[in-house]
């Protein structure tokens, strides 16, 4: 039996036909770019607000900063990065709290997380959880299986070239990917910074993949869209965000030397299905919605979408 083919989903299907009965490629809808956001954009406040935020502005996906659900919150993580003023002592003491709340902690906080993107119409598309070298296996461990409770596709991780063996053994044991992120300014060659160290990275296991940071990328003095091109396979998603070179500031997209405007236009052209997370970071006395409402417009604008 022939099926009735309506106009509309003749058009969807094929694209335009010109009255000749020439394909009119012009016309046909153009791949759209998958724009998501980091929810440390929004580490100014607690989950809820920021997802809710994040509704408002209609962000369909996003990644969760693992400070916004864990023990201390963002101003643990402060005093860990050495941000905020502490001993060596309070700093042990926060270290070996967190550690404590990782391995006690039920899974069902993180089942509950996850219900809260689902209320939110958000699809979760990354856990940001940052393996180092003093993370114990059973650590490790436990960080797969909160992923996993989570249900995130993958781990995104500021890790150390030294504890990646041992997280690949874990992502093996879970059947998960964990794409290493990376930093400018770092000279540590065990921290993950350019093309060589990312390589050192994809090198340990193919479960080992990258969340290219675009505005770190090139603010360390690499080319974030040659990078994209040649190694687009092993990347799971971008962080977007623009900076000054020679490890200058962050600044408001489009205002920077990132070029952000030809990795937009390039995830376009080649239908690349990874996602740009935006991520806020520039200083701004504006409240943090307004800032990243405008660094969504500035992504939209360029890409006509």
């Amino acid at each position: 039996m022939i099926l009735p083919i309506s106009r509309r989903s003749f058009v969807l299907g094929l694209g335009a036909v010109t009255c000749s009965g020439a394909f009119d490629a012009s016309a046909a809808a153009a791949p759209r770019v998958r724009l998501g956001m980091q929810s440390y954009s929004f580490r100014d406040r607690p989950l809820q607000q920021a997802l809710q935020a994040m509704s408002r502005l209609g962000i369909e996906e996003g990644e969760l900063y693992s400070p916004h659900i864990e023990f201390g919150g963002v101003a643990a993580q402060r005093v860990l990065l050495g941000m905020d003023p502490a001993s060596p002592a309070q700093r042990a003491t926060v270290r070996e709290e967190l550690r404590r709340w990782r391995l006690e902690v039920s899974l069902q906080h993180f089942a509950d997380v996850a219900a809260q993107w689902r209320r939110a119409g958000i699809r979760l598309n990354a856990y940001n959880l940052s393996f180092r070298d003093d993370w114990s296996d059973a650590e490790i461990d436990r960080g797969f299986q909160m992923a996993r409770a989570l249900d995130a596709s993958l781990i995104a991780s500021s890790s150390t070239l030294s504890v990646l063996p041992r997280v690949a053994s874990f992502a093996d044991k879970y059947g998960m990917i964990v794409a290493v992120h990376n930093h400018a300014g770092l000279n540590d060659a065990n921290e993950i910074t350019g093309p060589e160290s990312i390589a050192r990275a994809l090198a340990i296991s193919p479960r080992i993949r990258v969340n290219l940071d675009i505005g770190h990328f090139s603010a360390d003095g690499h080319d974030p869209v040659e990078f994209i091109r040649e190694h687009h396979e092993r990347i799971t998603h971008l962080h977007l965000k623009d900076r000054r070179n020679h490890d200058g500031p962050a600044v408001p997209f489009g205002e920077g030397d990132t070029p952000l405007r030809e990795v937009l236009l390039l995830m376009k052209a080649r239908g690349y299905d990874f996602p740009g997370n935006i991520e806020y970071e520039y200083k701004s006395a504006n409240d943090a919605e307004v800032e990243v409402g405008k660094c969504l417009d500035y992504c939209r604008r360029v890409l006509g979408q």
